[in-house]
C-alpha cells in the first residue's frame, strides 16, 4: 500500500510540475496534526476525508468551468479546517 501511495505521489509530482510553485509542501502537515489534536487520533480520518471531498467537488467544479487550470496550485489547509469544522459541529 505504502509503495502504491509513494507512486501516485511520483507521478503527481511529475505531471503537475510548475517551476514556479511547488505543489507539495509541508504547509498541510501543522494543520492536520492540529486536527489530530482536537478530533482524536481515532476520529482523525473523518476530517482528512470531508476536506479532500470538499476541495475535490469545489476544485472540479472550477477546473470544468475553467476558472482554474491543472497546472495551478491551490493550498489544501484551510480545506482541511472545514472538514474538522464540520466534523466538530457534527459530533
Amino acid at each position: 500500500m505504502a509503495l502504491a501511495l509513494g507512486g501516485f505521489f511520483v507521478l503527481a509530482i511529475v505531471i503537475y510540475r510548475n517551476p514556479k510553485a511547488s505543489p507539495f509542501g509541508l504547509g498541510d502537515v501543522y494543520p492536520a496534526g492540529m486536527i489530530g489534536v482536537m478530533v482524536g487520533l481515532d476520529d482523525m480520518v473523518r476530517p482528512l476525508c470531508l476536506g479532500m471531498i470538499i476541495a475535490g467537488v469545489k476544485l472540479g467544479g472550477h477546473l470544468m468551468a475553467k476558472v482554474l487550470d491543472r497546472k495551478r496550485t491551490v493550498a489544501h489547509g484551510p480545506y482541511l479546517c472545514l472538514g474538522e469544522l464540520l466534523t466538530l459541529v457534527l459530533r
